[in-house]
């Protein structure tokens, strides 16, 4: 597991490595827990990564066109009550069967029910 602050580094590895270099390594990591100060995940942030989960923080209000699209490998992606946008490119080319765990009448469960993605529902 990978746990990114704002700034792109990951306090996990000794290298601390921009973000940006681990993903051109090939070297994403299955789980991505991004930081608790993120307020919006920018248009292509992750996008081409090999992540299989992806864990949004409380706080993150939107999730931009393209920001977890082209993740062949992403199985679920877990969305706080927070975020209260997401672009309808948020996720192109992912799997149709990806799980979005997000609290029930969410933004992120209306959005997983109007794009056809399973749905799991927390108590956030």
């Amino acid at each position: 597991q990978m746990n990114i602050s704002s700034d792109g580094y990951d306090f996990g590895n000794p290298l601390s490595m921009p973000i940006e270099a681990h993903f051109v390594l090939n070297e994403s990591p299955s789980v991505i827990t991004l930081p608790g100060n993120l307020e919006a995940l920018e248009a292509e942030i992750l996008r081409y990564t090999d992540a299989v989960v992806v864990n949004i923080p409380d706080g993150c209000e939107q999730i931009a066109a393209s920001s977890l699209a082209d993740m062949p490998n992403l199985d679920e992606v877990h969305v706080p009550s927070s975020v209260t946008s997401i672009n309808a490119a948020a996720f192109s080319n992912c799997k149709s069967n990806l799980l979005v765990v997000a609290p029930e009448n969410s933004t992120a469960a209306s959005f997983a029910e109007e794009n056809g993605f399973c749905i799991e529902y927390t108590s956030e």
